[in-house]
């Protein structure tokens, strides 16, 4: 969890992130977000395996005005495959 950062006096706002994700379709996965109070996030989860890079872009435009911005990742995992490179 990365925060809090003050978008209060922002114009305009985003965050890219890039990524790398092999996990187990459906049971592995990662969760990317955002809150206003670092507690419940809006975001995405993504599960699979993507085979490259990937670049996600958060507009955040409806957190302009909030000094109180967190962006939040999690990834979970069982131990039932284990891909190995």
């Amino acid at each position: 969890m990365y925060g809090p950062f003050d978008l209060s006096d922002a114009t305009d706002a985003e965050v890219s992130l890039w990524f790398w994700l092999q996990s187990e379709y459906d049971y592995d996965g990662l969760f990317l977000g955002i809150s206003s109070d670092g507690s419940w996030f809006d975001g995405y989860a993504y599960t699979g395996d993507f085979g490259d890079w990937y670049n996600e872009i958060f507009d955040l435009t409806d957190y302009l005005g909030d000094s109180s911005v967190w962006l939040g990742a999690y990834f979970e995992s069982d131990d039932s495959v284990t891909f190995k490179g």
